[in-house]
């Protein structure tokens, strides 16, 4: 099951498959390192081994600010396309083939409002976009760079804007591009 995630994370990274170009996308991409040692730790029994990498682990999300709890449930194919600040809600739920760019929080609010953040299917979330709140993004749904999301959005919309706002709803299943 490992390998599943890992060889899917990988594929985002690289549209060649070949092994030797994975150590060396796991050597030079900060990003693919952490998402790698992430998978192994999720699926490791050996306590020794899991503890050692957990060290190894924080070291990495702290030079790279990649804030990527353990707890957070990730499908496959996840895909950083730069390096940079990214926080994630330690129960967060984010789903298969998305991207996400540096300066972005999936978080919750205090209050009213407050809850974790569900992320569908094919969803690209732009640069410095903040998810906050009990909030569900359907599939193939575009996050404008800069948005504040604060409801929920149904399958295949653009949103952009502070607080974000639908601009489309044609969906984005023609950008696979980009995702």
């Amino acid at each position: 099951m490992i390998r599943e995630y890992i060889r899917a994370d990988y594929a985002r990274f690289e549209k060649k498959n070949r092994k030797i170009y994975f150590w060396v996308r796991f050597v030079h991409y900060p990003a693919f390192r952490l998402l790698v040692i992430f998978r192994i730790i999720q699926g490791l029994r050996c306590s020794v081994l899991k503890r050692i990498l957990r060290v190894y682990y924080r070291h990495l999300e702290r030079k790279y600010l990649i804030d990527l709890p353990l707890t957070v449930k990730l499908g496959k194919g996840c895909f950083f396309p730069h390096n940079g600040p990214v926080v994630f809600n330690p129960a967060a739920i984010v789903g298969e083939n998305w991207s996400i760019h540096p300066c972005t929080l999936i978080g919750t609010v205090r209050g009213e409002g407050g809850g974790i953040p569900i992320v569908g299917n094919n969803v690209f979330i732009g640069h410095g976009a903040k998810l906050l709140g009990n909030i569900v993004v359907g599939d193939y749904c575009f996050i404008c760079p800069g948005s504040v999301l604060l409801n929920s959005v149904k399958k295949g919309c653009t949103v952009g804007g502070t607080p974000a706002r639908v601009l489309n709803e044609n969906g984005m299943e023609n950008y696979k591009l980009y995702l």
